[in-house]
Formats: structure tokens, C-alpha cells, sequence
């Protein structure tokens, strides 16, 4: 999930203000479960931060596999490995913590092929999914169409994933949609539109991408696809916000909350709602802001997600000082880090702890702001997260200099 992903590779709209509830992506030495993968057999399990599940697949030369992952409340990567434990490529899906991940390729060797499902995220609570081997069979025709798709576009995301080559990325996914177009598949061709977009915003052309999603936007709703719909609908808002248009983005993100609703998507509801009342401390609309954040923090609760809360009660700390409430602040920031260590989530502690060492500092609290610092150093370590600890302890340094100066 996250904009990658996510929602990991787009704008997501809260990942400035909440960056510790944000995915990151580790790879664990060894599988905590492996397991064969039975034809037409649904298996659900829970899935834990860190955590990587590996499933066997036997097939042979030319055998079309097809095997359906649904997240439930944790982004998962699928990663298919071939008989000789090589990699033969990743399925993420734009899709956040919720919604379908399918697998989709031709063995190009007899043997046992791995279909390893990993947790994004490297801390946090767990989550759901379930996994089914939907085709095992000779490939088809049609089936070697949605394979040299699927192909295609993940060619064009490896192009998109670097500079150097994100340009020619466009021409490849032009490509990717062509083949959609043959199988046919119409929800492929709207992932491969929306990766498009995507390019376009790490191009920096939003005009461009903005044309995109908004063609996009009636493909979901053919689809009834409602998650993706939101979903577009955050990214158009979020250029519009970009270029200005406040009134545009706001109509545009509350256009989002009902479909978030009726999708059953609380975590994006959540922070939609957040981006709402972040935006309006931004125009000095202090009463919308709380009120955003309240309904945001209500819906958190209603998820009963500790973690979901914890970055909701961090958007209103941020949203607090851009006011200049600061002592306010500090109160959302303290509501925060409880809830991060309630549930052991050390990168959510050691950011928030980041945060309110910043205010403490501003106000002339410099001993105050050190000690929090040092705990955040502390916790980066124990996390191994290297370039945070010596960012965190370079700003330890300076503080103490201007002490020392006093």
C-alpha cells in the first residue's frame, strides 16, 4: 500500500503532517509462515508488522497463475519468486490497507513458485488478509494478453521509479493501456491510466496529471469502484491545492467523504477529514479546524485503531501551531505519543517527540526541547532507522551550543 503506496507512491494527503503512520517497507530475513497454496482454497490469516508470509505454487512451463490477496486493515506487497528463488516481479497496487492485490503471471519453469505476502508497514497494529490460488491452468490466449499487460506496466513502474528514466515511462504505460484495451479489461486500463498519473506528478507537470484524473473519475464510477474514485478525487484536490485553488480543493476532498463512507474506508475518511480541518488553519478557520479534526478523531475511535488516532491527534497538533496555539499543540502532541507507545509503535513516539522539542525550543524551553531529543535519538536507535538518529543528534549538538553560549 502507500501512494509506493500508496495509497504509497501518490499524493497522500496526510503524509506531510502524519509521517510515522506512513509505510515503510522492510524486508524480513525469513518467512514466519510457509505454506502449500490449494486451488479454489481461501486462507485468511492475521499479519503483523514485519511479518512475511510465503505460499507454494507448483506449476510448470506455460501454467497461467492467478492468486487473489484482499488486505484487510494492513498494506501488503506480493512478491513472486521462481523455482531458483529469484525474483520475477512485485504486485503493489495502489490500494492503501484495504482491497484487492492480484497476482498475476506465466511460470516460465516447472517447480515450486513463492507468492510471499509482506507487511509494509515496520511497526504498528496488525492486520488481515486472505489469499486464494483463483487459476492454476495452460495458459490462454486471453491469459498471455493480461500477462504481457501486467508485464508492461510493471516495466513502465520500474521506469517510473527513476529519474532517468520516469520520462520514458509515459510511452511504456501508453503501451500498458493498449494491451488493457486488448484483453479487455477496463480496471486495468484505469490502474495503468492512474500509474500514468502518477509519472506526471513526479514529473512535476500536473496539468497534465490533472487532465488524467479527472478522465479517470467517471472510469470508477463505471466500475463502482468507490475507493479508487476517492482516491482520484484526493489527488485532483491535492493539485488544486497546489496551484491555489483552496475553494476547489476543499469542495473537491468533501466530494471524497461520502465515498470513503460507502466503501467502508475509515482510515481514509480519517484523514480526509484532518486534511480538511489542516487546510482551514491554514486560512485562519480556527472553528472549522477543530471541528475537521474532531470528526477525523471520531472516526479514528470508531476504527479502533490506536495508530489511526495517534495521527489524527498529530494533524491537529500541526494544524494547532500553524494557528499559534502552541500550549494546545503540545496537549494533541501529548495525547499522541501515548498513544504511540500504547501500542509500541517507536517511530510514531520518536517523530511526535521530534515534534515537541521543536515547540519547546521556539519557546525558550531549550532544556526541555534536549531531553526530548535525546529520547528521540534513543528510540531511533533502537528502531536501527541510521539517518534519523544522526539527523536527531546533529540537532542535539546545535541545541547544546546555543546553551553553551548562554
Amino acid at each position: 500500500m502507500n501512494l509506493r503506496s500508496p495509497w504509497r507512491c501518490a499524493l497522500v494527503s496526510l503524509a506531510a503532517v502524519a509521517p510515522a503512520f506512513a509505510a515503510a517497507q522492510r524486508t524480513p530475513t525469513a518467512a514466519t509462515l510457509d505454506a502449500p497454496l490449494l486451488q479454489r482454497k481461501v486462507v485468511t490469516r492475521p499479519l503483523s508488522p514485519g511479518e512475511r508470509h510465503a505460499y507454494r505454487v507448483d506449476a510448470r512451463p506455460g501454467d497461467y497463475v492467478h492468486v487473489q490477496v484482499m488486505q484487510s486493515g494492513m498494506d501488503i506487497t506480493a512478491t513472486v519468486r521462481g523455482p531458483d528463488g529469484q525474483p520475477m516481479g512485485e504486485f503493489d497496487s495502489p490500494t492503501g490497507a484495504l482491497g484487492p492485490e492480484p497476482v498475476r503471471f506465466i511460470a516460465g519453469s516447472a517447480g515450486t513458485h513463492l507468492i510471499e505476502a509482506r507487511a509494509l508497514q515496520p511497526e504498528g497494529e496488525p492486520g488481515r488478509y486472505t489469499i486464494q490460488l483463483s487459476t492454476l491452468r495452460p495458459a490462454t490466449v486471453a491469459d498471455r494478453r493480461v500477462a504481457s499487460a501486467v508485464g508492461a506496466q510493471q516495466d513502465a513502474d520500474r521506469l517510473r521509479a527513476n529519474a532517468d528514466t520516469r520520462r520514458e515511462s509515459l510511452q511504456r504505460y501508453r503501451g500498458a493501456i493498449d494491451l488493457w484495451r486488448e484483453v479487455p479489461d477496463p480496471g486495468g486500463e484505469a490502474g495503468a491510466l492512474r500509474a500514468m498519473g502518477f509519472a506526471h506528478i513526479r514529473l512535476s507537470e500536473d496539468e497534465h496529471a490533472l487532465a488524467i484524473f479527472q478522465e479517470l473519475r467517471p472510469k470508477w464510477q463505471t466500475l463502482r469502484d468507490r475507493r479508487s474514485e476517492a482516491y482520484t478525487l484526493l489527488i485532483i484536490g491535492t493539485i488544486l491545492r497546489r496551484r491555489g485553488d483552496l475553494k476547489e480543493f476543499l469542495a473537491t476532498d468533501q466530494a471524497a467523504l461520502p465515498l470513503w463512507r460507502e466503501a467502508g474506508d475509515r482510515e481514509q475518511e480519517a484523514f480526509t477529514l484532518a486534511t480538511l480541518g489542516t487546510t482551514y488553519a491554514r486560512i485562519g478557520d480556527k472553528a472549522r479546524c477543530e471541528r475537521f479534526h474532531g470528526l477525523s478523531l471520531g472516526v479514528a475511535r470508531r476504527a479502533r485503531s490506536g495508530a489511526l488516532q495517534a495521527a489524527m491527534f498529530r494533524s491537529l497538533a500541526s494544524a494547532r501551531q500553524q494557528l499559534g496555539d502552541s500550549d494546545r499543540a503540545l496537549l494533541a502532541h501529548s495525547e499522541a505519543l501515548a498513544l504511540w507507545q500504547q501500542i509500541g509503535h517507536r517511530r510514531g513516539q520518536a517523530n511526535t517527540l521530534l515534534s515537541m522539542a521543536a515547540i519547546h525550543e521556539a519557546s525558550g524551553d531549550r532544556d526541555k526541547a534536549l531531553a526530548l531529543l535525546n529520547r528521540a535519538a534513543a528510540l531511533w536507535d533502537e528502531v536501527g532507522a541510521t539517518a534519523q538518529a544522526t539527523d536527531t543528534r546533529k540537532r542535539i549538538d546545535a541545541l547544546r551550543q546555543k546553551l553553551e553560549w548562554l
